[in-house]
């Protein structure tokens, strides 16, 4: 087998072993991760919650209309619980991520804290549009104002070798 074929498995080896535990990461207990991709129909950046199947489905749909087959919504109990979606806009090349990480109240807010990594020079991406996206299941705001923090950061891929 080809050299870069067999470090390509490698990696992919690696990373599924590594993120096995991925959708309980991020830095908060509170934050569950329903479903994350790099190709949405949504080429904009928006953050929403959801608060009803009805809402979440229509978000669902969006992110999912350039796939042959929508996968089935996730099951989220909107007694306790809100959705919220995350949608980064259309990248000219791959290598970005997103990921809410923590929710936390305050008395009179409720704060959304996103993490977006950007791609540095030293990284290799595909030339390929994406537009990542994620869903995560939440504690419901109760009505209260969302701050949604987005902090940017950028990978370093230099030591990522094997």
């Amino acid at each position: 087998m080809d050299r870069q074929i067999m470090k390509n498995l490698a990696i992919g080896i690696a990373m599924t072993v590594i993120c096995a535990g991925c959708a309980s990461l991020g830095g908060s207990s509170n934050v569950r991760e329903l479903a994350t991709g790099d190709h949405s129909g949504v080429d904009t950046q928006e953050v929403h919650d959801l608060h009803n199947v009805k809402d979440f489905q229509t978000w669902w749909n969006k992110a999912y209309a350039s796939f042959s087959t929508v996968p089935a919504l996730p099951q989220v109990d909107f007694t306790k619980d809100m959705v919220v979606a995350a949608f980064l806009g259309e990248k000219a090349h791959s290598g970005f991520t997103m990921r809410v990480v923590k929710v936390d109240e305050t008395p009179d807010a409720y704060n959304v804290e996103i993490n977006v990594k950007i791609p540095g020079d030293t990284c290799h991406a595909t030339q390929m549009k994406t537009q990542p996206f994620e869903f995560v299941a939440v504690p419901d705001n109760k009505g209260k104002f969302i701050n949604w923090n987005v902090k940017q950061s950028y990978k370093d891929c230099s030591s990522s070798r094997i």
